[in-house]
């Protein structure tokens, strides 16, 4: 029987049964293309010590792992901090959500990080090592980001996120609590074997369009250049004819009157993004004491003077080779007028960028058609699938939720992920008395109408363009030939004339 095990502070565990008929867990792909959290909802029988524990650590995190059968994990969340209690003739059973471990993430750094030609792999398992998060799968994302900096006080989920997202990825949690990541852009193979129709146990099928939420993308990104012996730094502070400065240090004091100065490098260049190695021109006299270090996007100054009288530096520059970005640049995808803009932080390849751009129009091109269905088929969250049912039309599409009730269907949300094919309309009959008719009336306008063409290929043919596109036949008898049967629907006017090109191609028949 499945269990639920809790794990409360110093040591306590306790594993409780739970009513298996109101068990519930949700698994979420993405939320329009960012991490969400998964969530498992329960009901314990009424236990008063128990309910104790749970009033005593409503406060702290308390890990919680549910159980198959077979001992293995079918989910690893926290408990969230909304537990119910109810009484009526007797104590109710205690109900208890659970969500994945994703807030243990959303912490702040606490000392700035700065990494140059370092893959994602390396950097996400950096931020989340930092903050003692060690339970992470094995990671394969090769991708380069030639300067990463991250600042004291920046949320490393937040980074996480960014840093995944332009490289086409999103986090989650697997059954263990592991953290893993997902790909987003990936594209649906050319043929799908997973379906959802009449035929695969579907109980319930609806269908939303909504209308396009972004129409106007727009990233904008700066261009990485590194550059040798650059100024970085420079202070002409009491400059005269004869000296660059003359920035005075009190006797038996510091310059500026504290120890240790930070001097924020900036550059004619641009934006200095990192700074590997510096050299200095600093001039000041010899009973002077100094120490300067690099610290990636400032140096740390310390100047002090061990006279009785006060001294001056009479020069104050620092050079170095650096990492600027000399350029910002936008990337564009425009359909309509509905913007989204948002800065690209870690890629600066063109190429990259302008693909992601794409993608992201891409996906809200689609995504306004969806499908919400149950069935007792289980297909893997995140994988491509045809939902085809009569009189609703078809789409491809990706599953991004599904809900679980033991022995019950599987709930599912399906976004779409190509262009939506209409359904078929029905041919029909109509037997009119003459006798009975009343006088004719006036000739009403011919209006648009769909018609579906075939042809026969081995792999995915190239989408049909023009009135009579050469290949393909609205009568699929007159196809000769072993190869796939694949089918395309477009909108005619009254005239015969395409209007724009066909639908979508999917193959009806191998």
């Amino acid at each position: 029987m499945m269990k639920a095990v809790f794990y409360f502070p110093n040591g306590y565990t306790e594993e409780k049964e739970f009513i298996t008929d109101k068990f519930q867990y949700t698994e979420v792909y993405y939320n329009e293309l960012a991490p969400a959290d998964n969530s498992a909802r329960l009901r314990i029988p009424f236990d008063i010590d128990f309910s104790n524990k749970l009033k005593i650590y409503a406060n702290d995190d308390v890990k919680v792992e549910i159980k198959n059968d077979d001992d293995s994990n079918y989910f690893t969340g926290y408990l969230r901090k909304n537990f119910s209690f109810e009484k009526t003739q007797r104590n109710q059973p205690i109900s208890v959500e659970l969500v994945s471990p994703s807030f243990l993430v959303r912490k702040e750094l606490t000392s700035s990080i700065f990494l140059l030609n370092k893959t994602v792999t390396e950097i996400i398992t950096l931020l989340l090592t930092t903050i003692g998060f060690t339970d992470i799968a094995e990671l394969d994302i090769t991708d380069i980001v030639t300067v990463f900096t991250a600042q004291d006080g920046d949320d490393i989920s937040e980074i996480i996120t960014q840093l995944l997202y332009e490289h086409g990825y999103t986090f989650d949690f697997d059954n263990n609590g592991a953290f893993i990541t997902y790909t987003i852009f990936d594209q649906p193979p050319e043929t799908i074997t997973q379906v959802f129709d009449g035929e695969t146990n579907l109980k319930k099928v609806s269908q939303t369009c909504t209308e396009e939420k972004f129409t106007n993308i727009q990233g904008s990104w700066g261009k990485i250049e590194y550059k040798e012996n650059i100024l970085l730094f420079r202070d002409t502070q009491g400059a005269d004819a004869a000296h660059q400065a003359q920035i005075p240090v009190e006797p038996r004091s510091y310059i500026f009157g504290t120890e240790y100065n930070y001097l924020e490098y900036d550059s004619t260049f641009g934006d200095v993004k990192y700074v590997t190695s510096i050299t200095d021109e600093i001039i000041y006299d010899n009973v002077m004491r100094k120490s300067l270090e690099n610290e990636g996007t400032r140096a740390k100054l310390s100047i002090y003077n061990m006279t009785d009288i006060v001294r001056y530096v009479t020069k104050m520059e620092i050079y170095g080779n650096a990492y600027v970005q000399t350029a910002t640049n936008k990337s564009v995808v425009q359909t309509g007028n509905k913007l989204y803009e948002f800065d690209i932080l870690y890629l600066n390849d063109k190429a990259k960028i302008n693909l992601l751009i794409q993608n992201i129009a891409n996906y809200y091109k689609y995504a306004d058609f969806s499908f919400s269905l149950q069935s007792k088929t289980n297909f893997p969250l995140g994988s491509f699938v045809t939902v085809s049912e009569y009189g609703m039309g078809e789409i491809t599409g990706r599953i991004i939720s599904k809900t679980y009730q033991l022995n019950k269907p599987i709930n599912y949300v399906i976004e779409a992920v190509a262009e939506f094919v209409p359904a078929d309309v029905p041919e029909t009959e109509t037997t009119v008395d003459w006798n009975d008719s009343g006088e004719k009336g006036p000739t009403g306008d011919t209006g648009d109408y769909f018609e579906v063409i075939y042809t026969r290929a081995d792999t995915r043919p190239d989408r049909p363009t023009g009135d009579t596109p050469t290949g393909w036949s609205n009568d699929l008898s007159t196809l000769s030939g072993t190869e796939i049967v694949w089918q395309s629907t477009g909108r005619k006017n009254a005239a015969g004339t395409l209007q724009g090109n066909g639908l979508t191609r999917r193959n009806i028949r191998t």
